[in-house]
């Protein structure tokens, strides 16, 4: 039973308790006028039932938030376009007209040899037990790759015995938007001998950059999700990756001058979100003069 039906049946029995107890309650106090502490008892009773019922009418008909949406940090308008973070599960925020962008590492790898989703715990690894159909997914993204002709990582091919052999270059994107999410993938990571992703914050504003513009030479791609890249397992600080994103964000804007697409939002987990109003602070010194 969905939550909306369970709130709506727990709404009817609030009242219909309610609704019994007044009787009841002006029942006795018809019957009986000389007793103060009776009085005060169901007067009480009768306050604690309406808040009660107040309580569950607000909750089953406030407004909903949609997408996965929590608090608005901030946004701000740039070149015509919206930037906006938000807070919340950027697995959340598919729908039809939404692209939701991803990091991976350089083989856009999806499982590993023993077919288990890869970094299950990063933004990717979350969509890929979530909601991701793999075969139809790994079908569509091999013929993608085979057509792009995306540039190699020759020094990343030695590393990766199995699975999807070539690697591509730090900052290699590919756009999936004919499958059954929208999907822009980007190559953020390289793997080190142990399968350990590495990156810096330098290597970082090369990918952004290459992104940023990827981004702005794709039509079809109009409200744009976006994770804080690096903030997870890059183990950079949530502030920094979303500084230095937003930087190179700026930059291939205001080289281009023209807007990269309708609206771009920055996702923002909750518990990278626990310090507070940072988010909005890093957004506005980004954007200050603008």
């Amino acid at each position: 039973m969905k939550t909306t039906h369970i709130k709506a049946v727990m709404f009817i029995v609030v009242i219909c308790i309610f609704l019994s107890t007044a009787i009841v309650v002006l029942y006795r106090l018809a019957i009986d006028t000389t007793n103060p502490v009776s009085d005060t008892l169901v007067k009480g009773v009768l306050l604690a039932n309406a808040t009660a019922l107040l309580k569950l009418f607000y909750d089953l008909f406030k407004p909903k938030k949609g997408h996965g949406e929590d608090e608005l940090a901030s946004s701000l308008i740039l070149n015509g376009c919206e930037v906006q973070v938000l807070q919340g599960d950027i697995v959340s925020f598919h729908a039809e007209d939404h692209t939701v962008a991803y990091s991976t590492n350089v083989f856009f790898d999806t499982t590993s040899e023993n077919g288990l989703v890869n970094y299950e715990r990063s933004a990717w690894g979350q969509y890929l037990k979530k909601k991701a159909e793999l075969k139809t997914l790994n079908e569509l993204l091999d013929v993608t790759l085979e057509t792009k002709g995306l540039p190699s990582d020759e020094y990343q091919e030695t590393i990766q015995k199995q699975g999807r052999l070539k690697a591509f270059c730090p900052g290699s994107c590919v756009f999936l938007g004919s499958g059954k999410d929208r999907l822009l993938l980007v190559a953020t990571a390289r793997v080190s001998s142990q399968f350990k992703a590495i990156f810096t914050e330098d290597s970082l504003d090369t990918c952004f950059r290459k992104f940023w513009q990827y981004v702005a030479d794709q039509p079809g791609i109009h409200h744009l999700y976006v994770p804080v890249i690096g903030a997870g397992f890059g183990g950079i600080a949530p502030a920094v990756a979303l500084a230095r994103n937003l930087l190179c964000l700026r930059e291939v804007m205001m080289g281009r001058n023209a807007r990269l697409c309708e609206k771009i939002t920055f996702v923002i987990y909750k518990t990278q979100a626990k310090e507070g109003q940072w988010a909005k602070r890093v957004l506005n010194a980004v954007f200050q003069d603008q």
